[in-house]
């Protein structure tokens, strides 16, 4: 049963509930609130109390206690902003508030300048329930009764006598006992003299009593809800459109057609055609997802920059709240450093990755990676793409004879041998004279179809491994990892086949490869993180290789925060940003897996994870990339054999090469060089010792011998508007206030048990020392930087190094104080005793 009074639960026992939402419609309704609708984006079609609005982008309207209102989506999306006012818990202050009549449109042209300050203080309310600085709730009372003190001083109004509110209640009453009975009975004929006996009116004044409550003829009502029943059942029903037009009370099909169309613009068929498509991935948007409530359809918000028509009311000094942020987060550690400490495996050194194989053949993806071998020393590099058709790698005779060509893998790994680095080779994608159908992934085009002959693709195989052995010998090849494709769990994404038919392809690949050597490490499938979550297709694939005696070394497997909507089989779209503890939750799904299947023998490899999936999300420049990683690496400390970054270089063309120096690339160095936070993240773990003494949520403090090592942190998450997915708050040069506020960290350190002569080193790292995207900010954000400006930012990058000789006497206090954003490591290297 629908019941048209709406009673509206409120937000954290504050007296309003605030939300952005989208409407498809809404029926008509009333409820004791005042609520306030602004329109961020598109339009709506409102009625209340009879009076039809038009409701355009910025336009917003005040909607008094009790008034009937009913809100219809036009031909364009919308995006609404609506606060509900409480009139009870506000009843202290404002006595009487109920009673009041609003006059607020702000269609009316000759205010706008007041209806500025409404939009303001609406602005400013969603900021700081996003935020949620201490003493969020008490501005937001300030702010709301600010709101209201501005109704009544800037706007007309009167107050409701006695007589006016009981005869209101008793229209009330009467007018909800005729929409519940109309919604109760729609299907059947109804007729105006019908609903005037029920209640005991005659024809005319019941007929002049509907239209004045709700604005329509009782006709023109009942025909409405009639189409929202079947637009309805056209999407979540297969019944025949004569049905559905019958099961809705329509005489007949064709007076059914013609009122559809009146409504909606277009015939049943092409609305439900419309309505039942496929919707394919776009990363990062966000699909409407819609949702029948108990008043009507709301949507959730695709909410990519929609929101900037409301931020643009908030006052510059508000928007700049984080830096007068003066409270300080104290945490205190006492650690002795003559106690032996925990061993751990450093696995952040083992991995890093790449974009694909034929980057690889360039002169500056080579001259920056040497860079990073030098500096970081991962021990092994995993790419797509090495059986790219770029690779040159196969193709065919006329006659249909397998061809090889190494020449270009030969200069590819030639290159990384030399320099000391092994292969984690990712075996894809498939050669366009061996794939089965056409489809392909990436302006590369990788073709992500099964091989079209399974005893050729065997062959490929065998001949590149033996290839390999050749080349660099047994005792190299078997130190290699050999993943059997890329995220094959995503079908029509990354594999253009079912789960069996890759169960049975990595059965063929793996077979191959250990028919050469046995010793040879070969595993996969490099699930995606939301297959790995659901447990599902790994369960099964442990299974298929225990019941078909299949080889299996290790499992890997790809970890990012967006998260994917499972209420629609059909849907791979992204809806927002998980909370920081969502990539643990991933590793602990895989390990729970493992578990079950009793394969806690197998390695667990994470072969890409970065914060975002999207290679233009412009937070991957920025210094939150610093504590992120460093965050994320100690979490994941004895949990994973290795953790590759996705990824070492923005040399990556997986879609058109970046046009700007720092446009969100994936790396940890940008197309220029330039190394980024997170570059500079590895950079100083690399610095810590073997022994773990002491660790926290934001610190870890280890030992090498007689040496001890620092590393704290300030980690600061993405607020909630941008997890759930609007980016309005974040541009090319401002992509710091999509994140909460953090306040500083004052971290104090008492080490007992130190004696000796140290080298003091102190090592600072935040957006004042070393970002180098908040040096170019600095600079002027150059489009086009020079070779000088370049040169100048190379050298304005990486750390604060502060160095001194210390003698110490049984103990030292060693104190930091890490802004938002910030990473700090001391290490003290004992020189003599």
């Amino acid at each position: 049963m629908r019941h048209k009074y709406e009673f509206i639960e409120l937000q954290e026992n504050l007296p309003f509930k605030m939300f952005i939402n989208s409407v498809d419609y809404i029926p008509f309704h009333w409820h004791k609130e005042i609520e306030l609708i602004f329109v961020v984006q598109g339009s709506i079609d409102l009625i209340v109390e009879s009076q039809r609005y038009v409701l355009n982008e910025r336009d917003f309207i005040v909607i008094n206690s009790m008034n009937v209102h009913k809100i219809d989506k036009t031909d364009s999306e919308n995006v609404l902003l609506t606060l509900q006012i409480d009139l009870d818990l506000t009843n202290h202050y404002i006595p009487d508030l109920e009673k009041v009549i609003f006059h607020c449109n702000s269609q009316d042209t000759e205010q706008q300048e007041a209806y500025d300050v409404i939009r303001r203080y609406l602005a400013q309310m969603a900021w700081e329930l996003n935020k949620r600085v201490k003493g969020y709730r008490s501005d937001l009372m300030g702010i709301l009764y600010l709101l209201i003190g501005h109704l009544f001083r800037s706007f007309p109004h009167e107050m409701k006598d006695a007589e006016m509110i009981m005869s209101n209640n008793h229209d009330m009453e009467r007018l909800s006992r005729i929409i519940q009975y109309i919604d109760e009975n729609y299907m059947r004929k109804l007729s105006l003299n019908e609903m005037a006996e029920r209640e005991h009116l005659n024809f005319y004044y019941f007929s002049h009593f509907f239209k004045d409550k709700i604005g329509l003829s009782f006709k023109k009502y009942l025909t409405l809800i009639r189409l929202d029943k079947a637009a309805n059942q056209l999407i979540e029903t297969d019944k025949s459109i004569l049905d559905i037009s019958f099961d809705c009370g329509f005489a007949n099909n064709k007076a059914f057609n013609k009122s559809f169309k009146d409504k909606f613009g277009m015939t049943p068929t092409v609305y439900r055609q419309q309505h039942t498509e496929y919707q394919p991935l776009l990363p990062p948007l966000i699909p409407l997802i819609i949702e029948e409530t108990p008043n009507g359809i709301y949507s959730d918000v695709s909410k990519v920059t929609t929101l900037e028509n409301l931020l643009d009311y908030l006052p510059s000094e508000g928007t700049q709240i984080a830096n007068k942020l003066t409270t300080i987060n104290q945490l205190r550690v006492e650690v002795d450093v003559e106690e032996p400490g925990k061993p751990y495996k450093q696995y952040w050194k083992i991995l890093t990755t790449a974009g694909r194989a034929a980057e690889g053949l360039r002169s500056d993806w080579q001259e920056q990676f040497l860079m990073l071998k030098e500096e970081l020393d991962f021990q092994y590099i995993r790419f797509h793409g090495i059986f790219n058709d770029e690779m040159m790698v196969y193709h065919e005779s006329p006659e249909g004879k397998s061809i090889y060509n190494w020449n270009y893998v030969d200069k590819l790994y030639d290159f990384l041998i030399k320099a000391k680095t092994h292969p984690f080779v990712e075996l894809g994608f498939m050669p366009t004279s061996l794939r089965r159908s056409d489809e392909t992934i990436f302006w590369w085009k990788g073709n992500i179809a099964p091989p079209n002959d399974t005893k050729k693709w065997i062959d490929l195989v065998e001949n590149f491994i033996r290839h390999c052995i050749q080349r660099y010998g047994i005792e190299e090849v078997r130190k290699w990892y050999f993943e059997v494709w890329n995220e094959p769990d995503l079908e029509g994404v990354c594999w253009a086949g079912t789960r069996e038919e890759y169960f049975e392809f990595y059965q063929a690949t793996v077979n191959a490869i250990k028919s050469v050597s046995s010793e040879l490490i070969v595993g996969g499938p490099a699930l995606n993180y939301g297959t790995a979550l659901q447990k599902t297709w790994l369960t099964e694939f442990l299974n298929f290789c225990k019941q078909n005696e299949i080889p299996i070394d290790f499992i890997s497997f790809h970890m990012y925060s967006e998260y994917i909507d499972s209420t629609e089989a059909k849907s791979t779209s992204l809806t927002g940003i998980k909370q920081a503890t969502f990539y643990q939750e991933i590793i602990s799904s895989v390990q729970e897996t493992l578990s079950r299947a009793n394969r806690n023998d197998l390695s667990l490899h994470v072969t890409e994870w970065n914060f975002s999936l999207f290679s233009r999300n412009l937070i991957h420049d920025t210094m939150f990339m610093g504590p992120f990683i460093i965050k994320h690496v100690l979490d994941s400390i004895g949990k994973v054999q290795s953790l590759g970054f996705w990824t070492f270089t923005d040399i990556f063309e997986e879609f058109l090469a970046g046009t700007s120096m720092f446009h969100g690339g994936f790396g940890m160095m940008n197309m220029q060089g330039l190394k980024k936070p997170s570059y500079y993240a590895y950079y100083l773990l690399k610095k810590l010792g073997s022994h773990i003494l002491a660790k926290g949520e934001q610190y870890i403090i280890t030992k090498q011998n007689k040496d001890i090592q620092i590393l704290a942190f300030n980690y600061s998450h993405v607020d909630k508007l941008f997890m759930e997915g609007d980016w309005s708050g974040i541009t090319e040069k401002n992509r710091y206030s999509v994140f909460e506020l953090k306040e500083q960290i004052s971290l104090e350190m008492t080490l007992h048990n130190l004696s000796g002569v140290y080298k003091y080193t102190h090592y600072q790292l935040d957006r004042k020392n070393g970002s180098v995207f908040d040096e170019w900010l600095a600079m002027g954000a150059p489009e086009s930087p020079s070779t000088e400006e370049i040169n100048y930012l190379k050298k304005r990058s990486g750390p604060k190094i502060q160095t001194e000789q210390l003698v110490v006497d049984s103990s030292l206090q060693v104190t930091m104080e890490i802004p938002s954003f910030g990473v700090q490591l001391i290490t003290l290297s004992k020189i003599f005793e």
